[in-house]
């Protein structure tokens, strides 16, 4: 795969595990008080290891498991949908109180179709390489 793709690949998943795992934890959480930089670790921690993770396996893509394609279309296309809607609101509408609250619902949609795409596609080069025998 080219290393440009890779590079993106990798960087909105960076970008969405960090602001996922900062947001929803730390909402949950108050850990906002003294501790405000441990929250900020453990998201920068999560989010290079999912970077991690997505380049090293978009570099072995075309022999890899349906499984792993499955979790690798999820982490792109729920991360990707997930900056878009929340940082799409933030930037077209910045008056819109509620407007990040768009990537919340966007991301774990996007998981999903991302998951399902992942296995189709996985499914779809197994058979056609059993074809080409």
């Amino acid at each position: 795969m080219k290393t440009l793709i890779r590079v993106l690949m990798s960087s909105v998943g960076l970008v969405a595990t960090f602001y996922f795992v900062f947001w929803i934890p730390g909402s949950l959480v108050p850990l906002f008080g003294e501790l405000r930089w441990l929250a900020v670790v453990v998201s920068l921690v999560s989010g290079i290891g999912v970077a991690w993770f997505v380049w090293t396996k978009t570099g072995t893509l075309p022999s890899t498991s349906v499984a792993l394609c499955a979790g690798l279309g999820a982490a792109l296309v729920g991360g990707t949908a997930f900056c878009l809607g929340f940082f799409g609101p933030i930037i077209l509408a910045p008056e819109a109180n509620q407007g990040p609250c768009l990537g919340f619902i966007l991301g774990p949609l996007g998981i999903v179709v991302g998951a399902l795409g992942g296995f189709l596609s996985a499914r779809s080069a197994k058979l056609l390489s059993l074809i080409h025998i």
